[in-house]
């Protein structure tokens, strides 16, 4: 029994002790504390050490407000002490810097109202760091038992935050500013293309203003490519850009405004990203080259022009390169385009007068125009070329000279011309001289054999009308030549009579002025001759008139046959007469030749031998 009761009471511990069960009751109930206190030691050491390792900086309150503790962050964000913190009411810390009317009432609510505080932002001037933006977040910490009740304060400095969000506002607000002043045309839209903003410009270059967040892509009323080919509003760059997610450099368009003005683009639309890369919306630059494209319609007529010049027109700069070589330079010095554009314009100018080129090219680049500048120039195969130079400087947009544009006309023919004029001048001297030599013989000898004076005048018109007729001839071919044939023909014509009055014949023959004007006289004496004495008294009289060229080369020769026939019969006159004299004196004195007459009694023959080496014809 007595086992049994022992072994009902007591407990056999492993040492052998024998305890009882109350002993073992109070000893579990220790150690349970003891783990409990380990655990609130453990689990403060824990907390402590998160709150110390948070960033932010962190105040515990007691509920009258007092600083329980404080971590790191706070220490270093506020410049303070723990002995300054510790123990102290929060409205006092920094000398009363705390002391913040936002902060009572944030205070007040949490401790009034049981509830937690949640971005709650204060702006003050803290002592030693300035103004700061700081947001509180507070909530009262549960505890157990009748033990005190604890606030939590947390704080986060959002000054830099805040001034950052400050400078991307007033950045805002100075691009948008930008945007608005900027003369260049700039919209935006969002992400489905819907037109989010646009500046003045914009609103100018469609003529009218689209409404925000309802029309897509581009404010204009209606779009067309530069083909003239309509463009729909979801076709057009923009659209394209945003549905590719690619920018799009330089695309042209064309934007009609409702007043059916067409404005010629340029458009840039580029697709805006977040952080993302997710397209947000996309920006568009509209450049109007209106300007552009009458400038580029004036530079291609102007180049028509150019190119189509009967003048040679040659640019080069200021080192004598030529830049540039129209069709006219072409046909005036042979060489194309491929074979002169980059070679000095010196290729084309006389090496002796190189001297000129540099002149020229000093007066340019001092601004100068030349005018009329007659010259010679060289073609491809060497020859040479008279022509008249006009030259302009060329200048860039800042009115810099750079180059010259030359203008070269070929003189060629009007240099013959000037030089056939002085000839013809030089002609029409000698040939009045003679002409009015030949008048003063003819009213000489023709005053000092007339019998009477009737007789007299109508010789002396009838030599100077055959005189204005041989003229006449000349005249036609500007005094160069004169035909035998056409000679022949305007002297019998007024003895012609009936058609077989006269057989002229013989071959075709120019005459220089002074052979045409010796013939002339001559034949004009054997016809008043014949008419008065011969062949052409009679109405059954005719004339033969034959020549033919004899000889080669400088022995060549003209032989002329007058023969008469039908008419009284012929007696050789006892001495001559004036036109037998004047016959002789004109064509010995301008030709050189040799007249013969003869008087069978059939009729009078004459043959007139005159030289006509090649070269001296017409």
């Amino acid at each position: 029994m007595p086992a049994a009761g022992i072994c009902g009471a007591c407990c056999l511990t492993a040492h052998g002790t024998i305890t009882s069960p109350a002993s073992s009751s109070r000893s579990a109930t220790i150690t349970e504390r003891k783990r409990a206190a380990d655990a609130a030691q453990e689990a403060r050491i824990y907390s402590e050490a998160i709150v110390e390792t948070i960033r932010q900086p962190l105040l515990i309150l007691n509920s009258v407000l007092r600083v329980q503790s404080a971590n790191h962050a706070f220490y270093k964000q506020f410049r303070m002490r723990r002995q300054e913190t510790v123990g102290r009411l929060v409205y006092e810390l920094g000398n009363g810097q705390w002391d913040i009317p936002r902060l009572r009432a944030l205070l007040d609510e949490v401790l009034s109202k049981d509830q937690a505080v949640v971005d709650f932002e204060v702006e003050h001037d803290f002592r030693g760091i300035g103004r700061h933006c700081i947001v509180l977040n507070a909530r009262k910490l549960a505890r157990e038992g009748d033990r005190e009740e604890l606030i939590l304060l947390a704080m986060q400095d959002i000054t830099d935050r805040r001034k950052g969000e400050v400078a991307v506002r007033q950045s805002e607000q100075r691009l948008k500013d930008l945007i608005e002043a900027l003369p260049g045309a700039i919209y935006t839209t969002d992400a489905e293309g819907l037109i989010t903003s646009y500046n003045p410009a914009a609103a100018e270059i469609w003529g009218r203003e689209p409404e925000l967040g309802k029309e897509e892509f581009c404010g204009s009323w209606r779009m067309q490519w530069p083909d003239g080919t309509p463009l729909r509003h979801d076709e057009c760059p923009m659209a394209v850009a945003l549905k590719e997610g690619q920018p799009i450099r330089g695309a042209e368009a064309v934007v009609e405004r409702p007043d059916g003005v067409l404005v010629p683009l340029l458009v840039y639309p580029t697709p805006l990203r977040d952080a993302s890369g997710e397209i947000t919306g996309a920006v568009n630059m509209l450049v109007d080259i209106t300007e552009r494209k009458r400038a580029e319609e004036l530079a291609e007529r102007l180049a028509a022009i150019v190119e189509s010049s009967e003048d040679a027109i040659v640019s080069k700069d200021l080192d004598g390169i030529v830049r540039s070589w129209n069709k006219g330079a072409e046909r005036l010095f042979v060489y194309t385009p491929e074979e002169i554009v980059g070679k000095s314009i010196k290729i084309l100018i006389p090496p002796d007068r190189y001297d000129e080129e540099d002149d020229i090219l000093d007066r340019v680049r001092r601004g100068e125009h030349i005018e009329h500048y007659e010259t010679v120039r060289l073609r491809k195969d060497g020859s040479q070329v008279w022509v008249s130079l006009t030259i302009s400087p060329l200048k860039d947009a800042r009115s810099k000279v750079i180059g010259a544009s030359k203008i070269a006309r070929d003189m060629t023919v009007r240099r013959r011309a000037d030089e056939h004029r002085k000839t013809l001048m030089g002609e029409l001297n000698h040939r009045v001289k003679n002409t009015l030599a030949i008048v003063q013989s003819i009213a000489s000898q023709t005053l000092g054999h007339a019998s009477t004076l009737d007789e007299a005048r109508d010789a002396f018109g009838s030599r100077l009308i055959n005189l204005a007729k041989a003229h006449h001839v000349l005249t036609r071919e500007s005094w160069a030549s004169a035909n035998l044939a056409e000679i022949i023909a305007d002297t019998v014509k007024p003895h012609a009579g009936g058609e077989n009055r006269f057989h002229i014949e013989g071959p075709d023959l120019q005459l220089t002025p002074s052979a045409a004007l010796a013939f002339a006289m001559a034949l004009h004496e054997l016809c008043t001759n014949a008419a008065k004495y011969g062949a052409l008294s009679t109405d059954n009289g005719h004339v033969a008139i034959v020549w033919a060229m004899e000889g080669e080369g400088d022995e060549r020769r003209l032989i002329l046959h007058w023969a008469e026939n039908g008419g009284p019969k012929v007696v050789p006159p006892k001495h001559k007469g004036f036109g037998s004299r004047l016959i002789e004196r004109a064509l010995a004195a301008e030709l050189n030749g040799e007249v013969r007459v003869e008087y069978p009694p059939t009729g009078v023959v004459c043959t007139i031998d005159a030289p006509m080496p090649v070269g001296q014809d017409g």
